[in-house]
This record gives structure tokens, C-alpha cells and sequence, in this order.
């Protein structure tokens, strides 16, 4: 269903409070859509209802909507602002691919599981704030977002997959929680000023072999280490991490 695909004089739209569903595709390539509001009684949304609306600058999803679609604000690059709500549990493959403008986001506390290319060439997010429900990370979820500064991983992330954070060359430094199960191929690469410092003490045996390629990795001690190597620790605040 595309009631509106391709309406591009289509600038502002008020849908009515008894809508439960919205279709696939809805508003796709309404390139001047500039203003929409979604009503409080909505349940679901389906996959790519506003990509290409070039012109869209912010909306906000309204609870109840516990999943947000493959493709669904794909190439809207003039998206700046978009409040998710708490009910959200997972942000589905290039959800908000290539929304270039993309500042202010708030990841929900209920959010489980972020899909691959989810967030690929966002390249004005600069932090990002993963909540404590947070399972799963996709390949290339956050691949070329060229300003993302800071990340910060809850403690019982269980994977991040290959690419997930590939090309993020501002990021200065991330601490990985010693509970991930798996870190796929190359997750970091080419995040040429990043510093890992990882809450194990030493590199389990089911990561990527190539997970931090060519990255300055730390392995943390509580105790000044005998041996050398990269190790690290926290400063007196339990806050910073500081290099042995």
C-alpha cells in the first residue's frame, strides 16, 4: 500500500486519531514533506514509510511502537531530530540510513537490538548512549558516522557485529564491558584516533580475530602488571580509564 508514495507537493499532514497502522511505504519519496504528525493511537508502522522525504527535518514516534522497519527513514537527509519512544525495542536494518544532518537522537531504555546499517552515514550523531536493555549491535550499524565521539556500552551488551562502528574517525575512545559474546570482524576499523580499552583481561577466544584490526587495544589489570603489555586501569573515581 502507497496512498501517498511520490506525492512531492505533499508539505504538511495531520492523520487522524483512530489510525492503528501504517502501511508500507505510505509516504515514501514525498521529497517536500516538511511536517507530520503521527497520532498517539498508533501500533505499528511498516517498512520504508518516509524514505527519500528529503525534506523532513524532525517527528517524533508516539508509544506504543515497539519496532521501527527496515528502510524507514532511509535517505531523509534533512532529518535533524527524531524522539523515539520508550516502548521502542528494536531499530531494524537502514532505518535511519544516510540521514546525513541527523544531531539529536535519544536511544530508548527498552531498546534490545539495533540492525545493520541502521545508522550508517549519520554524520552529524557526535555520542551515542546505548541503554542498559541493549543486546545486539548489527554490521555497519554505525559505519561512517565521521563526528561520533563517544559511545558508551552497557554492561551486558552480548554482541557487536562486523563494521559495526568501522570509520568513525572521531571516535577517541570506547570501554568494552567484559560480558560481550562476540565481536565481529574488523568492528572498529580504520577508527584511526580510537583507544579500546576492554574490561577483560585478555582477548576471548570467540571474538573476530580481526575485531579491533590495526586499533590500540587495553587489557585491564586492577593491579600494576609485572609483565609488559597494554594494560590499564580505572583513576581514583572509578570513571577514567588510565594506561599501566
Amino acid at each position: 500500500m502507497l496512498c501517498f508514495s511520490d506525492c512531492i507537493n505533499l508539505k504538511n499532514v495531520q492523520l487522524p486519531n483512530q489510525l492503528t497502522r501504517l502501511k508500507d511505504g505510505m509516504f515514501r519519496n514525498c521529497s517536500n514533506l516538511e511536517e507530520i504528525a503521527l497520532p498517539d493511537s498508533l501500533e505499528i508502522v511498516e517498512q520504508t514509510m518516509f524514505w527519500n522525504c528529503t525534506n523532513l527535518a524532525t517527528i517524533k514516534i508516539p508509544e506504543g511502537i515497539t519496532n521501527l522497519p527496515l528502510f524507514f527513514f532511509k535517505e531523509c537527509i534533512s532529518l535533524k531530530k527524531v524522539i523515539l519512544p520508550d516502548s521502542l525495542i528494536s531499530i531494524e536494518e537502514k532505518a535511519f540510513d544516510n540521514c546525513l544532518i541527523l544531531e539529536e537522537i535519544t536511544l530508548p531504555s527498552n531498546l534490545k537490538e539495533i540492525g545493520e546499517y541502521a545508522f550508517r552515514n549519520c554524520k552529524s550523531i557526535t555520542n551515542i548512549i546505548l541503554p542498559n536493555s541493549m543486546n545486539t549491535i548489527g554490521s555497519y550499524a554505525f559505519a561512517n558516522c565521521d563526528n561520533l565521539e563517544e559511545v558508551i556500552f552497557p554492561e551486558y551488551i552480548s554482541q557487536i557485529n562486523a563494521f559495526a562502528f568501522s570509520n568513525c574517525q572521531s571516535l577517541k575512545s570506547v570501554v568494552l564491558p567484559e560480558n560481550i559474546n562476540y565481536i565481529g570482524q574488523k568492528a572498529f576499523e580504520n577508527c584511526s584516533v580510537l583507544k579500546i580499552f576492554s574490561l577483560n583481561i585478555a582477548q576471548p577466544s570467540q571474538w573476530d580475530l580481526e575485531w579491533n584490526q590495526f586499533v590500540s587495544t587495553y587489557w585491564y589489570r586492577e593491579v600494576k602488571p609485572l609483565e609488559e603489555g597494554n594494560f590499564w586501569h580505572f583513576d581514583e573515581s572509578n570513571s577514567l580509564p588510565i594506561i599501566w
